[in-house]
């Protein structure tokens, strides 16, 4: 018997024709006499509605199936999520597949703590928005998760929240620019305090390294390629290059140097090769740093937009700069990730 061929399309921007492509083909492919079985993975459900299917009408869809799976719970059959669209297979797609992505990132030490800021507090509706915004999920995703199937059945568990809540609930979250987004990131891989990164990620006040976590896993999530090269974990004990050799790289890269950040101002340390940038208390002026080092400004500017941008890289070259460190090489898309 052959076997079947997985084909996956893919891409992390919209509007690139990714929903056209598997509707084209996979019709192409079902006159061509193949089986075919499309998968729609987007909880926006777009490839679901071009086969004229809308998720309300279908019993199950990729969203309830992975929750199953997450919860050890029975899969129904076949012919029970499985669309037949003419000559064509379809597992529709639903807004339930952020619940599933919620689940994957989620911990019962999450609901736990959730549940725990819940119980016997004055305002839990409050509480609930102050949860979902540290968990870096929406509202909805988290009731859900919480096993509420609206915001009228939590109201009615939490009755307290029937009366006048008070003053409107400030934000813990305001956006930051992609690019101190990124930064702050690989500060979090480099061992900065937590409440450093919480200041930088743009959160009013310090939240739980749980929260932060999370707010990283979604984000390398969305920037896969940004993200490539990254630790897995935020690493203990802090490098010190004190203790470096001074070694140079056949492109000319030092073994590590000294950079001030453009967007937050702070002293960071670079090693090469390393996706993380290392927190300074030094006050000293980063040329006489880099100077001392033996480091040019080419090669510091090559060495920071390389722990950046990643390390194989056009900016990890420090021929690409000129004398001032000012980058002059070829331009990439999506340099730091948009949110």
């Amino acid at each position: 018997m052959e076997s079947g061929k997985i084909i996956v399309v893919a891409n992390q921007k919209g509007g690139v024709a990714k929903t056209s492509t598997v509707r084209n083909l996979s019709y192409a492919l079902a006159e061509m006499g193949k089986k075919v079985l499309v998968v729609d993975f987007d909880p926006q459900y777009n490839l679901t509605t071009s086969f004229g299917v809308l998720p309300t009408q279908a019993p199950y869809n990729t969203g309830t199936l992975i929750t199953n799976l997450l919860l050890d719970e029975s899969l129904p059959d076949t012919n029970e999520f499985i669309q037949k669209i003419g000559s064509v297979d379809l597992i529709p797609s639903s807004r339930s597949l952020t619940v599933a992505e919620a689940n994957l990132l989620m911990t019962m030490e999450d609901l736990d703590w959730v549940q725990s800021r819940l119980r016997n507090c004055t305002n839990a509706r409050r509480q609930l928005r102050i949860c979902a915004e540290c968990l870096c999920v929406d509202e909805g995703t988290l009731l859900e998760s919480l096993g509420y199937a609206s915001l009228d059945a939590f109201r009615a568990a939490h009755p307290q929240n029937k009366r006048s809540c008070g003053p409107s609930v400030e934000r813990i979250y305001n956006p930051v620019p992609p690019e101190v987004m990124l930064e702050s990131i690989l500060c979090y891989y480099g061992g900065a305090p937590i409440s450093s990164v919480c200041r930088m990620m743009g959160y009013t006040q310090t939240v739980t390294p749980e929260a932060i976590r999370h707010r990283v896993c979604s984000w390398k999530k969305k920037h896969p390629a940004l993200a490539a090269g990254m630790p897995r974990k935020r690493p203990k004990p802090k490098k010190e290059t004190e203790a470096m050799k001074m070694t140079y790289d056949e492109a000319g890269l030092p073994a590590y140097a000294y950079a001030k950040s453009p967007y937050t101002g702070a002293v960071v340390r670079i090693v090469r090769g390393e996706r993380a940038l290392f927190g300074m208390n030094s006050q000293t002026c980063i040329d006489e740093l880099n100077t001392a080092a033996g480091v040019s400004r080419a090669q510091a500017a090559a060495m920071y937009n390389g722990a950046m941008c990643g390390w194989g890289t056009p900016y990890s070259d420090p021929s690409n700069y000129n004398e001032a460190g000012v980058y002059i090489g070829p331009e990439m898309e999506d340099k730091h990730g948009e949110e």
